[in-house]
């Protein structure tokens, strides 16, 4: 029973990044992108996805992320099982605060993106999303590409809910500064 308590207590030590084993690397539209950093999704205290960041190269400044016209990739793999209407509330309550009240132009593609997540996601399961110049946000579910939501503005929407200014609990802060590998 000790050991089992000392076991625990030193998992429960390890940094957010030992969660899940995520590549170095990931390879989209001929591009080799770094891990620049990853973290936990926690919510009250249940892990719920461990978040990775890929780029062409680390880089620790979140506006020029955002602003970046380059392939990059925004990885969730899930710890924890949620439903699509889980997924869909969560949504809508990250483009809420990554965004306010500047959802003009981008509320019929939040919309589409939204539907893209109409399934249950499973404790193992990898959400990818892929930023690709030209093409727009792609959504893969464990490989397979779910569907594309245009524009260059609507990518700066979804990395603006880990990587924006406003952030709306510590988990998120700290999954944000794990992310930008700090």
């Amino acid at each position: 029973m000790k050991r089992l308590a000392l076991m625990t207590i030193t998992l429960a030590a390890l940094p957010a990044s030992y969660a899940v084993d995520l590549p170095d690397t990931y390879r989209i539209a001929d591009n080799e992108l770094v891990l620049n950093g990853s973290g936990l999704r926690k919510k009250y205290f249940l892990k719920i996805y461990s978040g990775g960041l890929y780029l062409e190269n680390q880089n620790s400044d979140p506006r020029a992320i955002m602003n970046d016209d380059s392939p990059m990739v925004i990885r969730m793999h899930w710890l924890y099982g949620v439903s699509a209407n889980q997924m869909m509330e969560a949504w809508d309550w990250g483009f809420d605060y990554a965004l306010g009240d500047n959802k003009a132009g981008l509320q019929d593609r939040i919309e589409d993106f939204k539907q893209l997540f109409n399934h249950r996601a499973r404790k193992g399961d990898v959400h990818d999303l892929a930023y690709i110049p030209g093409k727009g946000t792609e959504v893969r579910f464990n490989g397979k590409v779910m569907g594309c939501i245009e524009g260059i503005d609507f990518k700066k929407a979804v990395f603006a809910i880990w990587l924006g200014e406003v952030m709306p609990d510590r988990n998120i802060k700290k999954l944000k500064q794990r992310m930008l590998g700090k």
